[in-house]
């Protein structure tokens, strides 16, 4: 008897340091090949439903072809700016923070992510990276 309560609580302890990576992993959604515009056109990835009082959403640039910059911003699902800045990425991978500067959580709402190319460019870009809404 002794064993399998020592079992049961083995498993119910990994499950539980599982649990929280699962759900934080799940929410990450890639983006790939997205065109960025010519002449800093814009375009925008799927809306996701973001459920989380945090107040923004968190992105990164893993490849670009055609460009070294883009423009990133959070978006509701009408593709209006939800955000009053842009932050700027280059392809290193790292994460930065795309807050909602209207002062809303946007809890249970969809949101996008909107792109643009740094560069005013007469051809268009391509890029590649991961967007956590908190679902």
């Amino acid at each position: 008897m002794k064993k399998k309560k020592s079992l049961f609580l083995s498993i119910l302890l990994v499950g539980a340091f599982l649990l929280p990576t699962t759900t934080v992993l799940g929410s990450i959604k890639s983006f790939s090949g997205y065109l960025l515009p010519r002449w800093q056109g814009q375009n925008y990835t799927s809306t996701y439903q973001h459920n989380d009082p945090v107040a923004g959403i968190n992105a990164c640039v893993n490849k670009f072809t055609g460009t070294t910059k883009c423009y990133l911003w959070p978006a509701d699902s009408g593709e209006d700016p939800l955000g009053s800045t842009t932050t700027t990425f280059t392809a290193n991978g790292e994460y930065k923070w795309l807050y909602f500067s209207d002062g809303e959580d946007h809890q249970g709402e969809y949101v996008s992510l909107g792109m643009m190319n740094y560069y005013d460019s007469t051809s268009g870009a391509y890029v590649d990276g991961k967007v956590d809404f908190f679902q």
